[in-house]
């Protein structure tokens, strides 16, 4: 990018002109001089350019927390306003744009198991023959169970909806994401079971309000998935440079 803005300068830039450069494509959408919009303008060496994609790589999180069920003053409940409200106007800007961004869904829960946290047990000392079985008990089973620092019992859930797609018409995602929220409660209580034991399964009995909710951990598995694809993009620079 810092490339084809320095091959610009000293030249007349004007509305929806395409430029390309070392296969780099860019079409120009607004020009600014001293503040104002213009219809054209010759780039100089202070002339400020600002790049964006029109293919980037989108995860869209909607946290499901208890609140989610609520209504709101005009009488919708708060998910309806998201899948009717904020999505819709979010994908006709993207339309106006022209843009073609590649999208996953993701609905995210935290819920609570009636569990109460384990009573506090003196550690004993091992002995070289229970150190030795430890790791074979271990590999089996149930993953551990997590309590937060309220003593509840909880498990993160995850639901892809969407997965890495690109559509010029997006109402029939609208359409399966508003069916995938109205059973998504449902769902959860009536599918989703935690082993608690070696033959006892417990459902969940509440879901977390948003701000106890698993957003942290949902931040982060999006950063784990953009991490690994901008450590395979330097991988590919650092190969062609030893080419």
């Amino acid at each position: 990018m810092w490339r084809l803005s320095r091959q610009l300068v000293g030249r007349c830039l004007y509305n929806s002109k395409r430029v390309e450069f070392e296969g780099a494509r860019a079409t120009v959408k607004q020009v600014y001089i001293g503040g104002h919009e213009a219809d054209a303008g010759i780039v100089t060496e202070n002339t400020k350019t600002i790049f964006r994609s029109e293919s980037a790589k989108f995860i869209i999180f909607l946290q499901m927390s208890q609140e989610m069920w609520d209504f709101d003053k005009d009488g919708e409940l708060f998910y309806e306003k998201a899948v009717g409200g904020f999505l819709p106007d979010l994908f006709d800007r993207w339309n106006q744009a022209k843009v073609s961004h590649v999208v996953s869904i993701v609905l995210f829960t935290r819920l609570y198991f009636p569990v109460p946290p384990p009573t506090p047990t003196p550690t004993p000392t091992p002995t070289p023959s229970a150190t030795a079985a430890a790791p074979a008990a271990a590999g089996g089973g149930a993953p551990p169970l997590t309590w937060d620092a309220h003593g509840r019992c909880y498990r993160d859930f995850y639901k892809v909806v969407l997965d890495w797609e690109s559509r010029n018409e997006w109402s029939s995602v609208l359409e399966a994401l508003r069916h995938e929220c109205h059973r998504y409660r449902e769902e959860l209580f009536e599918h989703f079971q935690l082993p608690v034991g070696p033959s006892r399964l417990v459902r969940p009995h509440a879901i977390a309000l948003a701000a106890d909710g698993n957003f942290l951990e949902a931040t982060n598995l999006a950063l784990n998935v953009f991490e690994k694809v901008a450590g395979h993009c330097r991988h590919r620079k650092k190969s062609a440079r030893s080419g």
